[in-house]
């Protein structure tokens, strides 16, 4: 029996949905015997529920349940008082801070399980990702793909993570925590070292991955690192590839859109259809999401125009991106472009902006914008007075899809 869990928090409702993708990806490619571990709280609704069991039903696997809140109520309310002033607590929810209490939740007879994030699709079968740690891992704590192996070799672009940037680790070691395969026999060994991780994210305010770098304190010197197929970054395949593989893929919430010409699109689509959650009225809302987001855009490009009246245009792109770029927002040659995988070019866009002293807007193109407009703001910045994500104001017709989650919400 192979054992996969999530984390689920779900206050509107409309999340469940992608934890379901993810399940259903995994029941369709993996022949062995699937046991589902959600860790869920008070917002996991009967409606959704009854959607999993319907769709274990279906592929006639397991699928178990674990109130968090009435199992360890008290470790849960000591970990929001712990984390209320971590910098990204309002960014991301208590629900990824669920996989570290597997050990408490689930059953002493499992010993290795594997946690995802429900913003992924398993495009092979998941029993290679436990061989492969039963085979490599020996006693590692947890199996991880780093960051750098699944794409990201610019030593910069680490600047966010508080756990590299104090020195703590190499910035070739940072995992992300979204495909863990966790040793649940050591976790329950050796409960005391993610007290630690919590202890030491608590007392450092600016570790802005709260969860991710409770992780990383913890085993970034000890787990074992996967190979780079059990853990690709979308955005990052995109640049280099349209074909998919057998894999798995991390859409990073952001990356998932409507373009149908995008291959990885396709696929969550191709897994989202075997599920409970599709249905005549997902496709509606997405007509109503829509109409949402076109009038976002007219407002937008209301503030815009009053903004840029008195302001110089500047660009912080990715290389790869910035002919294209230059041709859709007719960039002039005297307006300033930054490459945004260039030695130090966050901080020189922030100097830049400082410097300008009002008289700068940025438009930024970067794959996870609620990140750098995180930091942005602890610069003193303000979103949409300094800067914009440039991301959002594209368009299919430009070849470049905007970000569509809230949209892929709705459904």
């Amino acid at each position: 029996m192979i054992h996969v869990c999530f984390g689920l928090y779900d206050k509107d409702g409309r999340y469940s949905k992608f934890t379901g993708t993810t399940i259903a990806s995994i029941f369709e490619n993996t022949k062995s015997k699937v046991a589902v571990h959600i860790l869920h709280d008070d917002t996991l609704t009967d409606d959704n529920r009854d959607k999993f069991v319907k769709l274990a039903k279906i592929y006639k696997q397991k699928i178990f349940f674990y109130n968090v809140e009435q199992i360890c109520p008290d470790k849960i309310e000591r970990i929001r008082k712990m984390m209320s002033s971590a910098a990204m607590f309002n960014r991301f929810t208590i629900g990824t801070v669920y996989r570290i209490l597997a050990a408490d939740l689930l059953p002493n007879d499992i010993d290795n399980i594997i946690y995802l994030d429900s913003d992924i699709i398993v495009n092979l079968d998941i029993k290679e990702v436990i061989d492969f740690f039963s085979q490599k891992g020996g006693g590692t704590p947890l199996g991880a793909v780093s960051e750098f192996d699944h794409g990201m070799k610019n030593e910069t672009a680490y600047r966010i993570h508080n756990i590299v940037t104090s020195g703590i680790l190499k910035y070739t070691e940072y995992f992300c925590a979204g495909v863990l395969i966790i040793n649940l026999n050591y976790w329950r060994e050796n409960p005391n070292v993610l007290n630690e991780g919590l202890n030491y994210v608590a007392n450092n305010t600016n570790c802005d991955y709260f969860d991710q770098d409770i992780l990383n304190y913890c085993f970034g010197k000890t787990y074992l690192h996967m190979t780079a197929k059990y853990h690709c970054n979308i955005p990052l395949e995109r640049r280099v590839t349209q074909d998919t593989k057998p894999a798995i893929y991390h859409y990073l919430v952001q990356s998932l859109g409507l373009d149908r010409r995008d291959n990885f699109n396709k696929l969550w689509f191709k897994y989202f259809e075997k599920t409970p959650w599709f249905s005549v009225e997902a496709i509606l809302n997405i007509g109503e999401g829509a109409r949402k987001i076109h009038n976002d855009l007219k407002d937008t490009a209301l503030r815009l125009s009053i903004l840029m009246s008195k302001k110089r245009r500047a660009f912080f792109i990715p290389p790869v991106n910035i002919e294209s770029i230059k041709q859709i927002f007719n960039i002039d040659e005297g307006e300033e472009i930054i490459s945004a995988d260039a030695q130090d070019a966050f901080a020189k866009m922030v100097i830049s902006l400082k410097e300008s002293q009002g008289r700068k807007f940025f438009y930024l193109f970067v794959p996870d914008f609620r990140a750098i407009n995180e930091v942005l703001i602890k610069n003193g910045l303000v979103k949409d007075i300094d800067y914009i994500d440039g991301t959002s104001l594209l368009s299919e017709r430009f070849g470049m899809a905007a970000s569509l989650f809230d949209l892929i919400k709705a459904l």
